[in-house]
């Protein structure tokens, strides 16, 4: 408290007297009162102060309100690409379980494709095989002719 609350002393001490009060006890009891006064009552300074601490803190207030306005408009857009991701990424999985469906397809079909090379490759062993034989009985019927035919020859060239 920087000012002094204008208080007249002299006029309650004289009061409490007329009312009974050694001079002492009113003295005593002035000097508390003004204390109490000193310690509890705001001046004008002090109010002026209050005043000011207020206007800064509406200034304060003012800033803040600014900056979650900020704030808030920030969320919003990280939000906005928050949902953005999110559709991006349901998208992405709906495209990766197509892939993975085509995937399975693939898979099965060269597994089919796998079981008939298999059975092309039995084919074409067998046919190996068979064309082995043919050509060892071909070869048989050939050099049996051949023998037929020298024989033929021969016995015609005693003939003659």
């Amino acid at each position: 408290m920087t000012e002094t609350v204008a208080f007249d002393t002299y006029r309650f001490v004289k009061s409490l007297m007329d009312t009974g009060f050694s001079e002492r006890q009113a003295e005593v009891l002035v000097a508390q009162q003004v204390a109490f006064l000193d310690r509890n009552l705001a001046t004008r300074g002090d109010i002026e102060g209050i005043k000011e601490r207020i206007e800064a803190l509406h200034l304060e207030v003012a800033k803040v309100r600014g900056e979650t306005e900020k704030v808030r408009a920030e969320t919003a857009r990280v939000r906005e690409e928050t949902e953005k991701v999110r559709a991006e990424t349901a998208r992405v999985r709906e495209e990766t379980e197509k892939i993975r469906g085509e995937t399975e397809k693939i898979k099965a079909e060269t597994e089919k494709v796998k079981a008939e090379i298999q059975g092309l490759r039995l084919e074409v062993e067998k046919v190996r095989t068979e064309g082995e034989r043919i050509k060892a009985d071909l070869l048989k019927w050939m050099i049996g002719a051949m023998i037929a035919q020298m024989g033929l020859i021969v016995g015609l060239l005693r003939l003659t």
